[in-house]
């Protein structure tokens, strides 16, 4: 409830940006401050309102929407804010002094405490941002409707990719669950390494040791080793052969684990369908179909 006071008067005599708005000096999202401005903005413009200083009370609104829609700019006017609100406070607390306001000097809001240049810019931005301040009440509209359409685009570009990044958990959560249950079939098959579970730490390292030449090559020097009665050389090209053979799964399974979850939720199941006859129990709670018809 703004009271008897026309809305010009209640823009012109604002203390601060939010209060030319009619919001409380804390962060707000664009929709907030576009909803704001519009709602005070419809009452003030010269094409709506005969009172006499509505022009200027329309620029002072547009000022305070085009400061702080921009959410870097609104930060910047927020620490402005506070640091004048703390400067004020500190002779208070330090009996007295020029202190607080030797502080707030220096850390006033809009451009002070601003360096030249930054300033610069930001006058030359703000003489862009008028442009549209002269501007009938039909463009007005058509600059906010064109804003509330980028506003709609970007939140649904982060509901998206929220949506996107909370499947892509879901997706992980169930691979190290199929992982996990893979490991424990193929470990009671005696299955000694598998790539779609991941690294043993013999095979580990034996990946980090290296080693060079091809694994059949080595087994049948141990072969003729064996057969020349060389049983040293025979159980060292052994070792050697299935060090590399380990090298090749570990190889295979960092392939494996570089692919998206999607593709090793699959290669998973289908690993877990065809070695083990095995069936989600999940999958069955989800269908719930039991063939019967729901009268």
């Amino acid at each position: 409830m703004e009271g008897a006071a026309p809305t010009e008067e209640l823009v012109l005599r604002a203390g601060s940006f939010f209060e030319r708005l009619g919001l409380p000096v804390a962060k707000a999202t664009p929709s907030e401050v576009r909803r704001a401005y519009h709602g005070r903005a419809i009452r003030c413009h010269p094409d709506k309102s005969a009172h006499a200083q509505a022009k200027e009370a329309f620029q002072a609104l547009s000022e305070a929407f085009e400061e702080l829609y921009d959410a870097e700019s609104q930060r910047r006017y927020l620490e402005a804010e506070l640091e004048r609100e703390f400067a004020a406070l500190a002779p208070q607390r330090k009996g007295g002094g020029d202190g607080g306001q030797k502080r707030a000097a220096a850390g006033g809001g809009g451009d002070r405490g601003e360096g030249g240049k930054a300033k610069h810019a930001r006058k030359e931005a703000r003489k862009k941002e008028k442009q549209w301040y002269e501007a009938h009440w039909e463009d007005v509209e058509r600059e906010l409707q064109r804003r509330e359409a980028s506003e709609r685009r970007l939140r649904a570009a982060f509901v998206s990719t929220q949506s996107s990044r909370f499947a892509e958990r879901e997706q992980e959560k169930q691979v190290r669950k199929l992982s996990s249950i893979c490991r424990n079939l193929d470990n009671a098959a005696d299955v000694s390494f598998n790539r779609l579970w991941g690294q043993s730490r013999a095979a580990a390292q034996a990946r980090e040791s290296g080693g060079n030449g091809d694994a059949n090559a080595l087994a049948a020097q141990a072969a003729r080793a064996r057969m020349e009665g060389n049983v040293d050389r025979c159980a060292a090209l052994l070792e050697q052969a299935e060090q590399l053979r380990q090298r090749e799964l570990v190889d295979e399974g960092l392939a494996f684990v570089a692919l998206p979850f999607a593709e090793q939720h699959v290669e998973l199941t289908s690993y877990l369908l065809e070695r083990h006859a095995w069936e989600d129990p999940d999958a069955e709670e989800e269908s719930g179909d039991t063939g019967e018809l729901d009268y």
